[in-house]
């Protein structure tokens, strides 16, 4: 299982919001699967971010975008690492992972290493996400171009 930014926060023992960042002030219970505890906090972090899985030195890329800050001994296992700071925990049985940043598949080698993390031994199942991507957008812009006129827009 692997969760990420929000799905992170939802592994921890309890996700605690006492200055009402996201409603109601409160704590809520989270699934408890790994020793981590959440706390919402004023300053969403909004970021681009390089850096390699802390297991494999696979290089990866992507973005935070959270407000929260969370703490406890899972964090001692990251699974990633950013410019030299850890992020996110991996379970001790490495059947649970999870970190804050978004966009961690979009990278071919990245997507490889995390479904080989995850079991998926077969590489030809592994797409280029941002090649796929790119294909598509070009299939909508065909298909915008044969169907819709130009001068109607």
């Amino acid at each position: 299982m692997l969760g990420i930014c929000g799905g992170f926060q939802m592994l921890s023992k309890t996700i605690a919001d006492p200055d009402g960042i996201e409603g109601e002030p409160g704590e809520t219970e989270g699934l408890n699967l790994l020793d981590l505890e959440t706390r919402l906090v004023e300053g969403k972090q909004l970021r681009r971010v390089t850096g390699v899985f802390a297991e494999s030195g696979t290089p990866m890329s992507g973005y935070e975008i959270h407000n929260g800050v969370t703490t406890r001994s899972a964090l001692e296992r990251p699974l990633v690492s950013l410019e030299g700071r850890p992020d996110g925990a991996v379970s001790q049985d490495q059947a649970l992972a999870g970190c804050y940043i978004h966009g961690v598949f979009d990278d071919a080698e990245a997507c490889k290493a995390l479904l080989a993390w995850a079991g998926l031994a077969d590489e030809q199942a592994t797409t280029d996400y941002q090649q796929h991507r790119l294909a598509e957008l070009d299939r909508l812009a065909d298909s915008v171009a044969e169907h819709v006129s130009a001068d109607l827009l």
